[in-house]
């Protein structure tokens, strides 16, 4: 009996973790809109039924914070959320919220320590899933523009500026006959 309650609770615990799906959907890394340093951004979504606890993930093996990503949301980690102590006034607030020096927009973001390059890859993990992206110049992304996945497989030049909070990103694909929609 004692085993049949551990096994159940392993499998219990393990199929919670089964249901992080959370996907990296854009990649802002090269803007133009404000310095680099300022303006890189990175954009997941929670497309599980259950809400995720970010505190135990990494974006390129930094934690991303104490945080939680509710179900189908779309979630923004910034490499400079508010601007810091360095001596311009330039963050992503300063250019995709309202410039008022707070995060007030009622969306869901947060500072991560990172740096992103024209050709890089970028690894989400908890651990146990692994949520990998590497892109290059093929992709775009330059110019201040993002690049977007849409599908599990596509990805996509965004506009000027990016789309964050409003993707379009689809994580399973429709089966009909023989063919596959994505």
């Amino acid at each position: 009996m004692k085993q049949t309650i551990i096994v159940g609770m392993l499998c219990l615990l393990l199929s919670s973790f089964g249901a992080a799906e959370v996907f990296i959907t854009e990649v802002m890394h090269s803007p133009t809109q404000i310095s680099d340093s300022e303006g890189e951004w990175v954009e997941i979504y929670n497309d599980g039924e259950q809400e995720v606890d970010l505190s135990s993930w990494t974006l390129d093996g930094k934690g991303i914070g104490n945080v939680s990503i509710k179900s189908k949301e779309y979630f923004i980690l910034a490499r400079e959320l508010l601007d810091g102590i360095d001596t311009d006034t330039e963050s992503f607030e300063s250019y995709w919220g309202n410039n008022n020096g707070l995060w007030d927009e009622n969306l869901p973001a947060q500072e991560v320590s990172m740096s992103l390059k024209e050709e890089d890859s970028i690894i989400l993990s908890n651990g146990i899933s692994l949520e990998e992206f590497s892109y290059n110049s093929s992709f775009g992304g330059n110019e201040g523009k993002s690049i977007e996945r849409v599908s599990l497989s596509e990805w996509q030049e965004g506009p000027v500026d990016g789309t964050p909070w409003y993707g379009s990103f689809l994580a399973e694909e429709t089966y009909t006959g023989n063919e596959i929609y994505l």
